[in-house]
């Protein structure tokens, strides 16, 4: 819900999908009536059928990294098929060499997750006929003096792609 109400707060038309009752009325409980939120299966093959060509951006904050690498690429396919020609999609994912992922076990136990390095995050965006506009990490440090340019795509706690559509 965080995500989506920036963005919603910022005038954008936000449609917040999740497979999880739970993480729904959690942003509905952020947003309000700001979101439309829906329950929709990202692996659902007919999902590009419902939603083709609909999202300006596509963004997402720790999804990828839950699912097999066929899921991932399924996931990646649907989105692009969802995305509008001009269209954006933004990916944050746990970065595998971040000194976080020594901690997370101890702060958030039971939730499996596989991290990605940079190389990886950008080969699978490759895969799914996606163009790679801009990648990095980020979060080197907590704290506003980070030096995310320099160590952010090799220890930075996230990592982020920003891809579009290949141009056909």
């Amino acid at each position: 819900g965080f995500f989506s109400n920036y963005f919603a707060e910022n005038g954008a038309k936000v449609v917040a999908i999740d497979n999880s009752e739970t993480a729904l009325a959690t942003c509905k409980a952020i947003c309000g009536n700001k979101v439309d939120c829906q329950n929709i299966d990202l692996l659902a093959p007919d999902l590009p059928d419902y939603l083709q060509n609909r999202f300006d951006l596509i963004f997402t904050d720790g999804l990828l990294e839950h699912f097999t690498l066929k899921a991932q690429k399924d996931i990646l396919f649907n989105f692009n098929a969802m995305l509008k020609s001009s269209g954006k999609i933004v990916t944050f994912v746990p970065n595998r060499f971040s000194p976080w992922q020594l901690i997370r076990p101890f702060f958030m136990p039971g939730i499996y997750e596989m991290p990605f390095t940079l190389k990886r995050l950008c080969n699978l965006h490759s895969l799914c006929n996606l163009k790679i506009e801009a990648s990095g990490g980020m979060n080197v440090l907590p704290m506003g003096l980070s030096p995310e340019g320099l160590l952010g795509p090799y220890l930075g706690m996230l990592l982020y792609v920003i891809a579009s559509k290949e141009e056909q």
